[in-house]
């Protein structure tokens, strides 16, 4: 089976460093409704190429925060290990974890230290979808325009879309964007034992723009489409899994690095996104 380094196990706490606990203590202080999360909830007809094209092109205004939720790599008292991440209901700004830059777009810093979801084993800065659906169900597409600038020293492995359970599916990673080593690739969960890898675009170096949608169709299959720079969209559709057939789905974006070894101090995963867009 192809290994997406995404567990639905309890993970080991991680011991984060005197120094990085007191920073993402001082991070956290003043946030607006922060809350715990208890799962990884992040969390007819194939719609035309233009339409995914345009969700996916790049953007000139700041990128908004709207309508989503923000996963941290920190607990609530800014503690870097266990399995309670924080989350912002809406999702904010929360430096150094989720910054602007002078274009507008979103910068995404999540290190390989920090603290998890109770169903995965990596720390994320992530924006997780507040409305969800019925897979297969109802047409629905994320489109964004990212750079990745690093990646964990471990793998060289971060998240960056998906399209995950919601609520009480909360724990099924149902597609995941992967930017792996320069390989864009979908990660479709088939069954709890098995998934499927689809490789998009390889050769993609870091600080490389790219685009990228996914594509509930809302008749029973997936799209998914990436394109780097002005060049070609390459696009696969799939079916939707028969093992999750009316799950209800959620969108994610942002940076869930997938280290598999907690490296020194400044290790992890940094995403900037230049357009988010939901339709």
């Amino acid at each position: 089976m192809p290994s997406d380094h995404v567990s639905d196990h309890r993970p080991a706490p991680l011991r984060a460093s005197r120094r990085f606990r007191l920073a993402g203590a001082l991070a956290l202080a003043g946030a607006l409704a922060v809350t715990t999360v208890s799962a990884a909830s992040a969390r007819a007809g194939e719609p035309d190429g233009g339409r995914a094209d345009r969700l996916a092109a790049g953007a000139a205004a700041a990128v908004p925060l709207d309508g989503w939720d923000l996963i941290l790599p920190v607990d609530a008292s800014g503690g870097t290990s266990g399995n309670h991440a924080a989350i912002l209901r809406p999702a904010a700004l929360h430096s150094p974890y989720l910054t602007r830059e002078a274009d507008g777009s979103l910068n995404f810093w999540a290190p390989s230290v920090g603290a998890t979801t109770t169903s995965s084993l990596h720390p994320r800065t992530e924006l997780v979808g507040r409305d969800s659906w019925t897979v297969g169900k109802k047409k629905r597409t994320l489109g964004a325009s990212v750079r990745v600038g690093q990646v964990p020293g471990s793998t060289h492995d971060v998240i960056v879309g998906q399209i995950h359970g919601a609520g009480d599916d909360s724990s099924v990673p149902l597609v995941m964007l992967h930017y792996d080593g320069g390989v864009i690739r979908v990660t479709v969960k088939e069954a709890s034992d098995r998934s499927t890898v689809y490789k998009l675009v390889t050769g993609v170096p870091l600080d490389t723009a790219f685009s990228y949608t996914l594509s509930d169709n809302g008749n029973g299959t997936l799209t998914f489409t990436a394109r780097v720079g002005t060049g070609s969209t390459v696009r696969k559709t799939v079916p939707v899994p028969s093992a999750y057939s009316g799950t209800q789905v959620e969108f994610a974006a942002g940076d869930y690095e997938q280290a598999v070894e907690a490296l020194p101090y400044g290790d992890g995963g940094r995403v900037v996104f230049n357009r988010l867009t939901i339709g």
